[in-house]
């Protein structure tokens, strides 16, 4: 760590201006005011301070920084006490200047410009007179000056299903300058807070990780295209640009404290302590006042902190910036099939762009070069068919000056999608047997809720629970999803992902004497097609082990296969499922869906379904079961 070293040696000097310090301060012979500035809000939020008992929302005399570590403190104890970091704050910013010498030992009001600035402030405020000296701080004024942001603006990259840190959307921060325009924000600074991943670790290893806090959190400052190109190009998420209403001083006081917290590390947890909570925090300390951190303390999913900004009056109108595969598919569509075709010959180098008469052929077949090529290896047959490709486009444009490539339609902004959390009652019957469901989901999106502002094909479920209650019986655990995703892209002439699902949770099993519950882990992978517009066809290979929990504590598995069809319409989401699944122990499992959810509005709809069960135990032990089921259900 580049400061690794600095509070040691702040408390070697300390040991001989002390006395010097003490003589000619005012704070330390006032023990009311310490205590009331060290708990103000303002320096509670500098240093990232939390009481102990966040989870019960109680008053504590324990409190916590979230930062890791030692070296942002200059108090041994400061990361437990706002009292006796205060102290030693006032004290390291009086020291001289004449005993830092080195850029590896920078005074602390150089290493802390918008502490210091901070404790100025409170210590005005309240009428008490402290004289610092005069510190010039060349290497924060170089920084400050490179990265020459006076508007800050918040960007929101879109979900992405195939990744396990991507799959809520992420959000981070860029930095303008007064006079950056469209075009030239791609040399504007973006500030991200992201885990520190082990090299070795793999997709599953990294979600356990994050789940349990077992990674550090760090901010980082790059330039803004190296951005775009990671999410728009080689993710394939659009972007959703929100400049953020913060005065050019404010946007400076956020900026020297992103300088406070370079190679600082946060306590980092996938669902709470993430960027989108973490970039909140600097806006807290940025605009003193305004409260956003509050009700994320238990999870912060980053469309949800886009959406308290909003409600804030933070955000300002939206720039959209679609995705390298979104522009492909929106240009490809106005062609033809066999144009299609024609254009990916042309990027694959089976044809020669020579004599193409088609700017539209052409740019497709540019676009789709330049998506397909991206995580590939440079070589001199790709940049040739690149330039190519380019130099046919720009003949023709000469004599065909009518045509640019389109941009696809702006989709809802995510900010106006349905809420995260969600809660539903359900009425039906099984066989005249009348029964109520009660329905919890902490988030955030299934595949037939309200599609503004997600994903058509595309859900994530977590924490999902449904309890039941039949006539004259007591209310018991039907259903709990652990984890539900669902990936239902479809396949193309020029895109072909893989369509998969995975489930980890709870399911009752119907018997013919007897339901119990097993924990269950399932999932498969197959192909998605898109025959007619909002029209979706799709068909898995699935596998699935369970573990009963009726005590007898037996494990099966099994192999199958499902399929469906869903339909977009102006009413809401319909779709007809089958799966069919043969378990090791001789038993068979077949059941078919049908639904119709209707939009009420973009947080509440009415659900219709229909579902038939048939389980096969064995030749003399066989259960059917159907029922129709109507729910309303609410998003808050």
């Amino acid at each position: 760590m580049i400061f690794c070293n600095f509070r040691f040696n702040l408390y070697v000097v300390h040991t001989f201006f002390f006395l010097v310090i003490l003589w000619g301060s005012s704070v330390e012979a006032s023990t009311t005011a310490t205590l009331v500035l060290s708990q103000s809000s303002r320096w509670v939020n500098m240093l990232h301070y939390y009481p102990s008992d966040l989870w019960f929302r109680g008053d504590s005399n324990g409190w916590e920084s979230k930062v890791i570590d030692d070296d942002y403190f200059f108090s041994p104890e400061g990361k437990h006490n706002r009292e006796k970091e205060w102290v030693a704050s006032i004290e390291a910013f009086q020291l001289p200047s004449s005993i830092f010498s080195t850029p590896e030992n920078p005074h602390a009001q150089c290493r802390f410009p918008a502490r210091f600035r901070l404790v100025k402030t409170l210590l005005s405020e309240h009428d008490i007179s402290l004289t610092f000296p005069n510190i010039a701080c060349p290497g924060y004024r170089q920084w400050r000056e490179k990265v020459n942001g006076q508007r800050a603006t918040l960007v929101f990259a879109s979900s992405y299903l195939n990744s396990p840190s991507s799959m809520f959307g992420h959000t981070f921060l860029r930095f303008d300058a007064d006079d950056v325009s469209e075009q030239s924000d791609w040399l504007s600074y973006a500030l991200n807070f992201g885990a520190v991943v082990e090299k070795g670790d793999n997709s599953m290893l990294y979600a356990y990780k994050g789940l349990v806090g077992g990674y550090s959190g760090y901010f980082a400052m790059m330039p803004y295209y190296e951005k775009i190109k990671e999410y728009s190009k080689m993710e394939n998420r659009s972007l959703w640009e929100y400049p953020l209403n913060l005065s050019p001083t404010e946007v400076d006081t956020l900026l020297a404290h992103v300088w406070e917290l370079r190679d600082v590390a946060f306590t980092y947890f996938f669902f709470d302590e993430n960027c989108s909570y973490r970039l909140l925090e600097l806006i807290e300390v940025a605009k003193p006042g305004v409260e956003l951190t509050a009700p994320f303390r238990a999870h912060a999913i980053p469309i949800d902190t886009v959406r308290k900004l909003d409600a804030s009056g933070l955000l300002s109108d939206s720039v959209y910036r679609a995705s390298a595969s979104d522009k492909l598919l929106f240009n490809a569509q106005q062609l033809s099939k066999s144009e299609v075709k024609q254009a990916k010959a042309l990027a694959e180098g089976r044809l020669s762009p020579e004599g193409e008469n088609s700017l539209a052929i052409l740019n497709v077949a540019y676009q789709y070069l330049q998506f397909t090529s991206m995580k590939q290896q440079r070589t001199p047959a790709l940049a040739k068919r690149r330039l190519g490709l380019l130099k046919a486009i720009n003949t023709l444009s000469k004599t065909k000056t009518d045509y640019s490539p389109l941009k696809p339609p702006r989709p809802i902004a995510p900010q106006n999608s349905h809420r995260s959390q969600m809660a539903a009652i359900r009425t039906g019957a099984f066989e005249n047997t009348a029964f109520v469901d009660i329905e919890f989901r902490a988030s955030y999106h299934d595949l037939l809720d309200p599609t503004d502002g997600y994903l058509k094909g595309g859900s994530i479920n977590m924490g999902r629970v449904v309890f039941r209650q039949y006539e004259n019986s007591a209310l018991d655990l039907q259903h709990v999803d652990i984890i539900d995703i669902n990936s239902l892209s479809p396949q193309n002439e020029l895109h072909q992902p893989t369509t998969w699902r995975v489930n980890l949770g709870i399911e009752r099993i119907y018997g013919a004497n007897d339901d119990w519950l097993t924990l269950q882990l399932n999932g498969g992978g197959g192909v998605s097609v898109e025959p007619y517009d909002d029209v979706l066809m799709y068909g898995l290979a699935e596998a699935r082990t369970e573990y009963a929990l009726d005590g007898s504590e037996l494990v099966d598995i099994g192999m199958g296969a499902r399929s469906g069809i869903m339909a977009y319409t102006s009413i809401g989401t319909a779709s007809i499922g089958l799966s069919t699944m043969a378990f090791w122990r001789d038993s068979t499992r077949v059941k078919f869906t049908a639904a119709q959810n209707i939009n009420m509005g973009k947080n509440s709809s009415i659900r219709i379904s229909y579902q038939y069960w048939d389980n096969q135990f064995s030749e003399q032990s066989n259960e059917k079961r159907s029922g129709m089921f109507t729910e309303f259900r609410y998003h808050f």
